[in-house]
């Protein structure tokens, strides 16, 4: 699954001109809080290990957290939110500096952090860094397309085995 997101991230032109996945400044991972430990953290420990620079907003710190190992972190460089900054100026400034903006997709991240999750991908796909994948068993067709969110029944986007993963 690490290899197939290297591969859409290197056909949307996220990568450097050489073609090296690895040469990205980073790769920002959007997803719903209820994703984190079950479905976003085998993905993020993944990529880490292929070698893809990643941010995260809470790879080990608080209730909210990846429950990444902080050594883990360290020895794979996973950026994050940094303690005592504003969430909002971090994620903004983390969107902006991203090469490409993973957006993971699933029923949760259409639920509750519908807000949160419309302007990560608004913020992506303006700035011509999105990358989709489906974390769980979301039809794309029942996305909605109100209040801003983008229409994606007809968006290809990759289908993540997190358990394989793991």
């Amino acid at each position: 699954a690490a290899h197939a997101v290297g591969n859409r991230l290197r056909q949307n032109g996220r990568t450097a001109p050489s073609g090296n996945i690895f040469a990205m400044r980073f790769i920002f991972v959007s997803h719903a809080a209820p994703d984190k430990r079950t479905r976003v953290r085998p993905l993020v420990q993944a990529l880490a290990i292929e070698g893809v620079s990643l941010w995260v907003d809470r790879p080990g710190s608080g209730p909210d957290d990846l429950q990444l190992d902080p050594t883990f972190v360290a020895r794979y460089g996973i950026q994050s939110l940094r303690l005592g900054h504003d969430w909002d100026d971090g994620i903004k400034a983390a969107l902006r500096d991203a090469g490409a903006v993973l957006v993971c997709l699933s029923k949760a991240a259409l639920g509750e952090q519908r807000e949160v999750l419309r302007q990560e991908m608004w913020a992506a796909q303006y700035a011509n860094k999105s990358v989709n994948c489906i974390v769980d068993d979301l039809d794309l067709a029942t996305m909605p397309a109100e209040r801003g969110l983008l229409s994606l029944g007809k968006a290809q986007a990759l289908r993540i085995d997190t358990e394989t993963i793991g």
